[in-house]
């Protein structure tokens, strides 16, 4: 976030098994709040070429399916603590470990 009043906007997938990730309760977690959901149509983004990013075939690209741009802003009602990213990358890790053991890979 380069300003006090900063957003963050994250393009996901929002179908089954990506659903479970749950974006907006991380989110909050962090201390960030959800403010507006949109379905990502890449056709508003030319040139957009989306990728693994992840794995020996990380750069290769992936059927996009149903997506959503999620905007998310600080929450400043909430106490603001030190965001910690180790724990919220082990969490996801945790999910996607659970996703790729119920529904493979």
């Amino acid at each position: 976030m380069l300003q006090p009043n900063g957003e963050i906007h994250v393009r996901h997938k929002t179908s089954v098994p990506f659903c479970y990730w749950n974006l907006p309760y991380l989110a909050e977690r962090n201390s960030l709040t959800l403010f507006k959901s949109t379905p990502f149509k890449i056709e508003d983004y030319p040139g957009y070429n989306n990728k693994r990013g992840d794995g020996s075939r990380s750069d290769d690209p992936f059927p996009l399916g149903e997506c959503s741009t999620f905007f998310f802003k600080i929450n400043y009602s909430s106490q603001l603590q030190n965001i910690d990213y180790m724990q919220m990358k082990e969490e996801l890790n945790l999910r996607h470990r659970a996703l790729v053991h119920v529904y493979g890979r």
